[in-house]
């Protein structure tokens, strides 16, 4: 959400220098060993300043960790943070020679920076179509870099000919993603080995999880969607019994809730023993302690009446 904000900015920016960026020459950030060669025209006491409008948002731009590029209608780097110069590895001095935009995407292929695509040709032709506005969504891409690094790449191009782009940096929050999922992954697999059935609805009553175990026990029957066809399945499964009803109400409830615990009886006279837990976001965790011959035997599920 962020990067999206930082985008609208630009782009608001973008379109209030459209038609200066063209006249006035550009706002660039270098080292304090480069001097800058912005010419600064006599100050108009009349009006404001172009030029002290272009340095405040500069000034605004270089604090930012997130690297911005924009290229004016010319086609022509007219703005850049030191962001980019540090994500990118590209030295200012060649950034203040004012590259197009094909241009900047052959000096990082060159230079190793940016991924080797499968076809470059048709991968460089998604950017000639940016450099014409001719795309109606964004140019939206992870970079991962020789260095291990990974740049999320963000291009938009504006009617008015301005294109920005955004660098960012998410190797870190990437490799969180991917330990996230690792943890999910795990967590499901172990939920699967376990003898207990398992079975998770949401608050709207819709199955989120059901482990091996229940798909095992439940055999052909196709696996419900919600609490309403759960409970029509384990009515046809089951002996007469209330809880079914009180599962549905509990499962909907979004009051406070403690766990219950219940025993109902199969059709072929097997005792069960059921667990209601309310879990995290008011999911409810549904436990099927079956017997030891009906979780071991290859054949055995449960019978159920026919619907």
């Amino acid at each position: 959400m962020v990067e999206i904000g930082i985008l609208a900015l630009v782009l608001l920016i973008s379109v209030l220098l459209a038609g200066l960026l063209s006249k006035a020459c550009p706002i660039e950030f270098s080292p304090p060993h480069i001097k800058k060669t912005l010419v600064k025209p006599k100050p108009d006491k009349s009006k404001k300043s172009p030029d002290r409008f272009m340095q405040t948002m500069s000034a605004t731009f270089a604090q930012l960790q997130v690297g911005i590029a924009v290229f004016d209608p010319k086609n022509e780097l007219s703005l850049f943070n030191p962001a980019l110069s540090q994500h990118l590895g590209l030295r200012p001095e060649w950034l203040l020679q004012k590259p197009n935009l094909l241009g900047f995407l052959d000096k990082l292929r060159d230079t190793h920076i940016l991924p080797e695509p499968k076809d470059y040709t048709s991968w460089r032709k998604i950017f000639s179509k940016i450099e014409r506005s001719a795309m109606r969504d964004d140019y939206r891409e992870d970079w991962g870099l020789p260095d291990g690094r990974a740049l999320r790449v963000i291009g938009r191009p504006h009617p008015s000919g301005t294109v920005v782009f955004l660098f960012e940096d998410v190797t870190a929050g990437l490799a969180m993603e991917r330990e996230y999922r690792s943890q999910l992954t795990n967590l499901k697999n172990t939920m699967d080995t376990a003898t207990v059935g398992l079975i998770v609805f949401n608050r709207k009553g819709s199955v989120t999880f059901v482990n091996d175990t229940m798909k095992y026990i439940l055999g052909a029957k196709t696996i419900p969607n919600n609490i309403q066809g759960f409970s029509h399945i384990m009515q046809s499964c089951f002996q007469p019994t209330p809880i079914w009803g009180d599962l549905r109400q509990y499962v909907e409830d979004t009051a406070e809730r403690s766990g219950w615990q219940a025993d109902v009886t199969t059709r072929t006279g097997e005792y069960i023993s059921i667990s209601f837990e309310p879990v995290i976001s008011g999911n409810t965790l549904c436990e099927f302690h079956f017997p030891l011959k009906i979780n071991s035997t290859g054949t055995v599920g449960l019978t159920c009446a026919t619907q």
